[in-house]
């Protein structure tokens, strides 16, 4: 069992006692969260093997069953774990995109009393990914183990460094532990609108614009395409020439607009401003906005406008 070394009075050390809080159900603020994201995906870990900070946190997990369980200590519960941080078996390599991975972990529980576990996934508000776990609501009797099979589905680039609650016992539960899901994505050819800076109006032609952006902050010539059936076409012979030397680097596509967002060099733009800026074709019936992008719908005496779904190649 880990032991942690005393500090001057007797106290246990900062980092222990951010650990006995988080089992104790303490956990609470974007500091906690970030000291125990730093603690777990910042140690040091051998090929299947614990880091102190794993033992500890399961010590006092099973401190805090023999204190909470009501049964007599050498009865109480005493869990074991097979791993605290998952990365999906990929060892340190970058999960696809697009594609579910799959890894396992065990439960096991060496004490006299049974116990229930429940396994809570972190949500993901934007759906960058989803994290399940079979089973992820059991009962633990003694002496047994329990298999459970996690599945990962990332659907875009991203990387994470999120936690998953564990309790132990009834309701909302003795103690608490939490795993780390540690795992960046590959680059995704489908990238989010919303990751798309548009600058200044570069060019434009029978088939588009061309603006220069950003994308997570690398610079990037951005084509707003205004035709449906070659888009796919495109998408074929620019994967094709990706690493061409006299062609810019093709990055990826967005297929979709972030609802209600225009976004330019200087951020978001007032909306007087925007309705100020349209410009009207009278010959041809045409409404443009200020970076000459058109227009579907436009009613002046409402103060709306609205535009067809952009496509974006960058």
């Amino acid at each position: 069992a880990a032991a942690a070394a005393m500090a001057p009075g007797g106290a246990a050390p900062k980092d222990d006692r951010l650990l006995i809080g988080v089992v104790s159900r303490r956990i609470d603020g974007e500091d906690v969260t970030r000291e125990l994201k730093r603690q777990l995906f910042t140690a040091q870990r051998a090929p299947d093997k614990h880091a102190e900070v794993d033992k500890k946190m399961v010590k006092y997990v099973n401190e805090a069953l023999a204190k909470n369980c009501g049964a007599p200590a050498k009865k109480a519960p005493r869990i074991q774990v097979s791993k605290i941080v998952l990365d999906m078996g990929l060892n340190g390599e970058n999960c696809p995109v697009q594609v579910p991975v799959r890894d396992t972990m065990f439960f096991r529980n060496q004490g006299g009393t049974p116990i229930d576990v429940n396994l809570v996934p972190p949500e993901s508000p934007d759906g960058a990914y989803t994290l399940k776990f079979s089973p992820d609501s059991f009962q633990l009797k003694p002496d047994q183990q329990m298999q459970v099979d996690i599945t990962l589905h990332v659907n875009v680039t991203t990387s994470l460094e999120e936690l998953v609650h564990v309790s132990f016992g009834p309701d909302e539960g003795y103690a608490s532990l939490f795993l780390g899901l540690h795992v960046s994505s590959k680059i995704s050819e489908e990238l989010k609108f919303e990751d798309i800076e548009l600058g200044p109006k570069l060019g434009s032609g029978a088939f588009g614009q061309v603006f220069q952006g950003t994308y997570k902050g690398r610079e990037v010539a951005v084509k707003c395409v205004s035709f449906e059936p070659d888009y796919d076409q495109e998408l074929g012979i620019l994967r094709e020439l990706k690493f061409h030397a006299n062609i810019v680097e093709y990055v990826g596509a967005c297929f979709a607009a972030a609802d209600h967002q225009i976004l330019t060099s200087r951020g978001f733009m007032f909306l007087d401003d925007v309705l100020a800026a349209v410009d009207y074709d009278a010959r041809t019936g045409v409404v443009r906005d200020w970076r000459g992008l058109r227009v579907a719908n436009y009613d002046a005496a409402r103060r709306t406008l609205a535009y067809d779904t952009p496509r974006a190649l960058v």
